[in-house]
């Protein structure tokens, strides 16, 4: 499999962050690596136990990342006349980190767990974010503004390995 070396990397998001919608396009491709996680997971619910648990540790650590990066790096470009949904989508990575807890307890004292509340409030959650939030800081920001922001974010997601949301 190739593996870019970090300049490489680089070069390849240097030119996206110039396009229009950037942001959308690599914050989506993270929702993508979720959903991904999100079904290893949900095809190992009380069949394969290691896999299962592998597979939520996983999810929690992509999740926390892509959290860390829209609250720390992201949302400080939100003024709020201009993202009015930042509050409530900071309440709902607090709704989901709790419930990703909450399903990894659960999961140590039963074989099975009911995750349809977690799927419905990601789903959500994710729509206001694809639909409303990335489009809207792709209109806003200017190219350095973008430029901060995926460069930030690459650090984050960076893991030795080449870039990590792919």
């Amino acid at each position: 499999m190739f593996s870019p070396n970090k300049k490489q990397t680089f070069s390849k998001y240097k030119i996206l962050y110039m396009k229009k919608n950037a942001i959308s396009k690599l914050m989506t491709r993270h929702h993508k690596k979720l959903e991904r996680l999100l079904r290893i997971f949900k095809a190992n619910i009380g069949k394969n136990v290691e896999k299962m648990s592998e597979s939520l540790e996983r999810l929690r650590w992509e999740f926390e990342k892509h959290t860390f990066c829209e609250e720390k790096v992201m949302f400080k470009f939100c003024e709020t006349e201009n993202c009015t949904d930042v509050l409530k989508l900071i309440k709902a990575h607090d709704e989901m980190l709790e419930m990703l807890s909450t399903i990894k307890s659960d999961l140590a004292v039963k074989d099975s767990v009911d995750i349809s509340g977690f799927l419905k409030l990601i789903g959500e959650h994710k729509n206001l974010e694809e639909k409303i939030l990335y489009p809207k800081l792709d209109r806003q920001l200017d190219s350095e503004q973008k430029k901060f922001i995926l460069r930030k974010i690459r650090e984050v997601s960076y893991d030795g390995s080449g870039w990590n949301w792919q």
